[in-house]
Order: C-alpha cells, then sequence, then structure tokens
C-alpha cells in the first residue's frame, strides 16, 4: 500500500502543478481542487495508518487463534465467555443492560476469547466501534441472538462483520428462566420444549431475512443451546443437576463445532485473518475513491450538457440580436425622418432664425439659432443614444436572465447532493466557484456611455447644411422662377440631412453590434461557456487521478485475493488455480476469471472452496469485457444490452426482469473499473 499510496501523491501533484500553470482565471478554483485532493490525501495515510495498527495486533499474537463474542447487549456472551474460561460468574450481568463496557481477552486452552461490548444499545455508538474494531482483528466471530423477537439492528450488525470476511458461527440463546429450583425442575422436565425446531427455525430464517435485505447471499449456521443452563452445570448451586443440565444446554454441539474450526482450519484462518486486515480497508477506500469519482463524473456530464445548452442558445440569442440591433436602431432613426419635412420647409433659403424670449422681469431676449443648432438639437431630442443603450441593457438583461436560470440549476444539483448528508468517508470538496459563475450576471455592459460618446463627436451635418442654406438664400434673389428654385432646394438640403441619417444609422448600428460583440458575445457570455469548461475539465482531470488510484489499489486487492486463494488451495490440498482476473467482496461473493485450459477443474473444486470461505464464488473463462460484466450480472443479460458512454462507464439499455443487486455492480466495478448505470444518471433527486 505505501507504493500505490505514493502513486497517488505523485499523480495528484502532477494535477495541481497542471493546472496552477494553465489559464484558470479564478483562484478559488485551484484552491477547493487542492482541498478535495488533500482529502483523498488524508483519508488514503488514515487508512494506511490504521491498516498497519490491525497487523501490528495480530503479529503480537501470532500464536494465538482469536475467538470474539458478538450481539446485542443481554444475549449471553459474558455468560458464554465465563462457560468457556470456567469463571464463577463475576462478569455476567444481573438484568441490567450494558455490562460489558469494554473489550476484555481471556485464554481458553491454546485460543485468545474476546468478549466486547454489546450492539443496539441506547447511546451506544462507541460501544459498537469497539464492537467492529474487535470484530475486525478475530478468526472466528461467535455472534449471539436469543429466542425472542429478532431485531433489525441487530441483523445491520451481522452484515457488516460478514461483510469482513469473517468466519462467523451462529448461536441462538434460549433464554427461559432456570434461576429458581421451580423453573429449573419444569425446564428439565421437558428440555426439548424450548428448542421445539419449527419455532426456532423459523426465528432464525426470520434474522437471516431481514439481513438478506442487504445480503442477499449471506449464509450463516445458527446452534440453539441454552447458555445459562450450560454456565450452571459448572457452578455449586447446579452440581445436583450437572448432567441433566450439561445435556438440556445442548452446548456440546458449540463446544466441538468451535473445536473443529479452530483444528481443522485454524493455520488457514489465521492467514485469512491477517490478509483481510490489510484488504477491507483498501475495499473501503477503493469503494469511496469510486463513489467520488462517480459524482464528479456526474457533475462533469451536467456541466457538458450545461455547456451544450447554452452554446445553442447563444448561438440564437446572437443571431437574434444582429437581428434586432439593426431594426431597433432603424425604427428610431425612421422616427426622425419623420420630422425632416417640416424641418426643411422651416430652415430652407434660411442661416439663421431669430427668436425674442421673455423673462420673469419683462426683459426681452433675442436668441438667434443656426440651422446646425436646431439640427444639433433635434438630434439630441430624439435621445438615438440612450434608445441604442437601452437596445443592449435589453439584451443584457436577456442574457443575464438566461444565465441566471443556469446558476439556479448548477446551485440547485449541488445542494440536492449537500442535502444527502455528511458521509462517514472521504469528503471530495465541490470545485464550483459560485461567487464567479454569479459574477455573470454582475457584468455591466457600459453601452450606454460608449454610445453616446459616439454622438457627441459625430459632428451632424458641418457647416454643408449652412452653405446649402446660404446657396438656397442668394439664389432665391437672383432667379425669377422662385418656386422652382425653392423646391430644388429643399430636395437638396432633404436629401442632404437623409443622407446624414443613413450615415448615423449605419454608424450607430455597427457602434452597437460592436458593443455587442465586445460586451455580451465575446465578454459574459463566452466567460460563462470558459468558466463550465473550466470545471468540465477541472472535474475530469480530479476524476482521472481518483480512476488512476482506485485502479491501483484495485489491482493490489487482486493480489491479496490471489494470496487468499492460493492459501485455501494449498491448505485444501487442491492444485493451484491460474487466476486471469478476480474480485471479492468478503463474505458475500467472489469472481474468478481463469484460464480456459484450467475451468473444468476448478468447477469440481468450487464447493469446497465456498464451502471454506463461507461465501459464493463465480467462475468464468470470459476475457471480453462488456460480455464478462453481462455475465456476472445474470438476468439473462447479454453483452448487446449494454453501451458505453463517454466516461467509458457502461449503461444497460434493456430493462431485465431481475435488476443486478448493488453487490453485482460492485463486483463489475472491481473487476473491470467501468460502472454499470442501471438508468442514465440523473443530476437531482429520482
Amino acid at each position: 500500500m505505501d507504493a500505490a499510496l505514493c502513486q497517488c501523491e505523485v499523480a495528484i501533484q502532477a494535477q495541481l502543478a497542471s493546472v496552477r500553470t494553465s489559464d484558470v482565471r479564478a483562484q478559488e478554483v485551484i484552491t477547493t481542487l487542492e482541498a478535495a485532493l488533500a482529502d483523498v490525501s488524508t483519508g488514503l495515510r488514515a487508512t494506511h495508518s490504521g491498516a498497519q495498527k490491525d497487523v501490528a495486533v495480530l503479529r503480537s499474537h501470532l500464536e494465538v487463534f482469536s475467538i470474539t463474542l458478538f450481539g446485542r447487549t443481554m444475549a449471553g456472551k459474558s455468560t458464554l465467555m465465563e462457560i468457556l474460561t470456567r469463571g464463577h460468574g463475576r462478569s455476567i450481568g444481573q438484568g441490567a443492560q450494558r455490562t460489558t463496557r469494554d473489550v476484555r481477552h481471556y485464554r481458553w486452552e491454546a485460543l485468545q476469547v474476546t468478549d466486547v461490548p454489546g450492539i443496539a444499545a441506547v447511546d451506544g455508538t462507541e460501544d459498537e466501534r469497539l464492537a467492529h474494531d474487535a470484530a475486525a482483528r478475530a478468526d472466528l466471530v461467535v455472534f449471539l441472538i436469543t429466542d425472542d423477537a429478532p431485531q433489525p439492528e441487530e441483523a445491520k450488525h451481522l452484515v457488516h462483520v460478514r461483510r469482513l470476511g469473517k468466519t462467523m458461527l451462529g448461536l441462538c440463546n434460549v433464554k427461559i428462566g432456570i434461576d429458581d429450583q421451580r423453573g429449573r425442575r419444569r425446564f428439565l422436565r421437558d428440555p426439548d420444549r424450548p428448542f421445539d425446531p419449527h419455532r426456532l427455525d423459523a426465528l432464525t430464517a426470520q434474522f437471516l431475512e431481514l439481513a438478506r435485505r442487504d445480503a442477499p447471499d449471506l449464509h450463516i449456521p445458527f446452534l440453539p443451546t441454552h447458555l445459562r443452563a450450560r454456565f450452571l452445570a459448572d457452578q455449586p448451586e447446579g452440581a445436583d443437576d450437572r448432567d441433566a443440565l450439561l445435556a438440556a444446554s445442548r452446548f456440546q454441539a458449540v463446544d466441538d463445532t468451535i473445536r473443529n474450526e479452530v483444528i481443522q482450519h485454524g493455520p488457514f484462518r489465521r492467514t485469512q485473518t491477517f490478509l483481510s486486515a490489510v484488504a477491507n480497508p483498501l475495499l473501503d477506500l477503493v469503494e469511496v475513491l469510486w463513489r467520488i469519482r462517480d459524482e464528479n463524473a456526474r457533475f462533469a456530464r451536467f456541466y457538458e450538457d450545461k455547456r451544450q445548452e447554452l452554446d445553442r442558445w447563444k448561438e440564437k440569442f446572437v443571431v437574434r440580436a444582429h437581428a434586432k440591433i439593426p431594426a431597433n436602431i432603424k425604427h428610431h432613426v425612421d422616427e426622425l425622418r419623420h420630422q425632416l419635412p417640416g424641418f426643411v420647409e422651416c430652415w430652407v433659403g434660411k442661416k439663421t432664425i431669430k427668436e425674442t424670449t421673455v423673462n420673469e422681469a419683462g426683459k426681452k431676449t433675442i436668441k438667434e439659432t443656426t440651422v446646425n443648432e436646431a439640427w444639433r438639437a433635434m438630434l439630441d431630442g430624439a435621445k438615438l443614444g440612450e434608445k441604442a443603450d437601452h437596445i443592449l441593457r435589453s439584451l443584457h438583461s436577456e442574457a443575464t436572465e438566461h444565465l441566471q436560470g443556469l446558476l439556479k440549476e448548477l446551485a440547485g444539483q449541488h445542494a440536492f447532493v449537500a442535502s444527502l448528508g455528511p458521509r462517514r468517508d472521504i469528503q471530495s470538496s465541490s470545485i464550483t466557484d459560485y461567487r464567479r459563475i454569479a459574477g455573470w450576471t454582475n457584468a455591466t455592459v457600459g453601452a450606454g456611455a460608449a454610445v453616446i460618446a459616439f454622438l457627441a463627436v459625430s459632428n451632424p451635418i458641418g457647416w454643408a447644411v449652412v452653405g446649402v442654406g446660404i446657396a438656397v438664400g442668394i439664389l432665391t434673389w437672383l432667379l425669377p422662377k422662385r418656386d422652382k428654385k425653392m423646391q430644388k432646394a429643399r430636395a437638396a438640403l432633404s436629401k442632404q440631412l437623409n443622407d446624414h441619417l443613413d450615415t448615423i444609422e449605419r454608424d450607430l448600428t455597427e457602434q452597437v453590434l460592436s458593443t455587442f460583440e465586445e460586451h455580451l458575445h465575446d465578454g459574459l457570455l463566452k466567460q460563462a461557456g470558459d468558466d463550465l469548461s473550466l470545471f468540465i475539465k477541472t472535474l475530469r482531470d480530479q476524476s482521472d487521478v481518483l480512476t488512476h488510484l482506485a485502479e491501483n489499489l484495485t489491482a493490489r486487492l487482486q493480489r491479496l485475493h490471489a494470496d487468499l486463494l492460493e492459501a485455501a488451495c494449498a491448505h485444501l490440498q487442491l492444485d493451484a488455480l491460474v487466476i486471469r482476473n478476480s474480485a471479492r467482496l468478503p463474505g458475500v461473493r467472489s469472481v474468478l476469471v481463469v484460464d480456459g485450459r484450467s475451468l473444468r477443474r476448478a468447477h469440481a473444486d468450487l464447493p469446497r472452496l465456498e464451502a471454506l470461505l463461507g461465501e459464493r464464488i463465480h467462475i468464468t473463462s470470459q476475457q471480453h469485457e462488456i460480455e464478462l460484466v453481462a455475465e456476472v450480472l445474470g438476468c439473462g443479460l447479454t453483452g448487446r444490452d449494454l453501451s458505453r458512454d463517454t466516461m467509458g462507464d457502461l449503461t444497460l439499455t434493456t430493462s431485465p426482469t431481475s435488476p443486478p443487486t448493488p453487490d453485482d455492480l460492485r463486483l463489475v466495478r472491481l473487476l473491470t473499473g467501468r460502472a454499470v448505470h442501471l438508468n442514465p444518471q440523473p443530476y437531482g433527486p429520482s
């Protein structure tokens, strides 16, 4: 694992170096990416440290076979401990809950027996942690239940321990009271009555059914016994009925089963425990890495969809803008054109117009206005700059409204993931910088100032209009056909003014289109697309690092699995298997891809291997990846029922009559590194 840890850190540093040297404008993206990858490194080191501690504990007891007693509070663990160690009952509870509050170790012949705190007690979280830690180091776990109603919480703990790959023996402790003479005599008169097989078989079947909700392939044998009867047989108060109590307790079957397990499989179980101490934390970490990777891939697909959606919208938006801007400016300029006949009629043949105004004091003032000044005032009154600014601002509002909708979708998706609650494993920080995305909607176009500045420096007709006016005035006095000359002058002035409006319309349209391209098309919208592309690349890069690490750790798991199978074959005196690929969910199910030439022999050895490991084993020689996946999933699937997506994952294209179980999907991931999606992956609550 040390090598895998080093490879991971090298890969993380390489990715961070790549991001730092790329064109990343938001420092927050780098910061959050560093935090996410640092979480992975921290989790790796914590897992590695925990595995090292477990192995160190196991090495300190190399010569001792370890048994851990596990079960609900008051199930009889301490009583069983007293029986095995020939104790006097000092550790047995007197009816109060949680008698054993710490982990206690005892020696029974050549064995170490560990009594742990009870599970499923009120406020018993720390007790349960201690119990599971002890079970992880055991060679054999004796799991106790009682003959009253089975508890779902007990079943969950049973599944958890079984998934550690532990060999387990189940005991159903009959709790009929025998401490008083009347109860004891009643029990001994008919000792078979409490052990009614129909009742106890139904009870254990019900309990296992609860467990199989989480582990469908789980099977553990349960032996019925009366632990209190067996304990009293060795105590002074039970001396008169010793033989009867021994027989009635049915404990001899328990004793024989434990002794046979130790004698027949003791050395192999020790090897199995050592390998599990390394493999189980690795398996947990691999699954966490895949979950983070899958979440990143799902976000990457989501962002990719949104980026493509934005590109499609932007394309249509630009086309509409390029049509809207000229049309709106033409409309506003045409409003000026409608005023030209009156302006021409007022000014043809004149250089200036004098206007008399009277102030409040009655004083008269004469103001002389030139044609240039009148034309400029008319243009100012039309407020073309403000109207052009309004066009740009309406387009900007439309763009920001669309981006705000996109932002809400992104925020909603991340809020959904956050609503799933904190995990107890490695966390992957969100790399999305919402402050940066929100900046899309705060951008200002600044187009109004640019348009008004353009109009301020644009000389409305210049001296040409005045010249026309003067020429018309002179011609009016010199030529006899005044009306004809006035008509000609009027037409010339109208043409000049219309030509100037054409120039204003063309230049203003170009200016507004240029501002649109600079601030909206190449500014706000391009930034939004670039940000989404950056997030997609960052997520994919992080996914690549996590995938590479998970694959390295999976290869290590496969080597540990091969070591376990080699030890199992040697223990059973079977020829070693030629394994091409493998995946194992300890205590649940394994898949072995073997050489085709050894397939028949592997199938012949299969029952003994399954019995030794206590888990179902699927053996195949299929090498083609998709066909192998279809075979592992079962349900009558073939390779034609699977398709590969852009991330390399697989999706079922048909709906099988019985969908694959979560364990089937986990096995496929361990075998191939591919996730299998039963349906297109949603981006929010399904």
